[in-house]
């Protein structure tokens, strides 16, 4: 699926992004609001990029829209390219998921980066992102979906960006470890259908 190769705090970004942009009047995701939802974080790559980028001239950016939000947004071309850009980094860096610094890091070296601030070295950006990269755990990730294995969609898609993270989640909670417990959830948003999602936990395979 698409969100398959992204943490959870990288699928929350994209979520935020989208926020941003609504928040702005656009009716596209663009670098400049992945920027805004990654400075925003309280982490490693959030604090990098809250020093790094020139907050002024990202206003200018994020007020700059010119169409009205859409209920089907799409990504621009340099959010598209940062994306790819992200996947490389993950490879480079011989990781099997895409973190919130390897996000920055595409974003950073795509064809539409976010404007910094004059004194800041990109250079030394990129380095910063890069080792908040390696601090990110694979195997936290990694136990994370083993974990969500476990739980057998029986009803809805999987289609949106929020299901995952909230099926990853569920193990955490030791009352839902249960062999056959059943976990459904609803989303209704106005002016669209309700949509359902329901589980069934199975045994947890090794």
């Amino acid at each position: 699926m698409m969100w398959e190769p992204f943490s959870e705090p990288a699928r929350r970004i994209f979520v935020r992004a989208q926020e941003v942009a609504q928040m702005f009047g656009s009716s596209t995701i663009g670098t400049e609001h992945m920027t805004f939802a990654l400075a925003e974080s309280d982490d490693e790559v959030g604090s990098a990029l809250a020093n790094a980028v020139d907050r002024e001239a990202m206003r200018l950016l994020l007020g700059a829209a010119s169409a009205s939000p859409t209920d089907e947004m799409t990504f621009t071309r340099g959010a598209k390219q940062s994306i790819e850009l992200a996947f490389e980094s993950a490879h480079r860096l011989k990781q099997s998921f895409i973190g919130t610094a390897h996000l920055a890091l595409g974003i950073v070296a795509s064809s539409d980066p976010p404007p910094l601030v004059g004194t800041v070295d990109s250079a030394a950006l990129r380095a910063a992102l890069e080792l908040a990269a390696r601090h990110e755990s694979p195997g936290t990730h990694l136990r994370k979906r083993r974990r969500a294995s476990a739980w057998k969609r029986v009803a809805g898609d999987d289609s949106h960006p929020e299901i995952p993270a909230l099926l990853e989640a569920l193990p955490s909670y030791k009352e839902f470890d249960v062999p056959g417990t059943r976990f459904s959830v609803s989303i209704a948003v106005p002016g669209t259908e309700e949509r359902t999602w329901s589980w069934v936990r199975e045994e947890e395979t090794t």
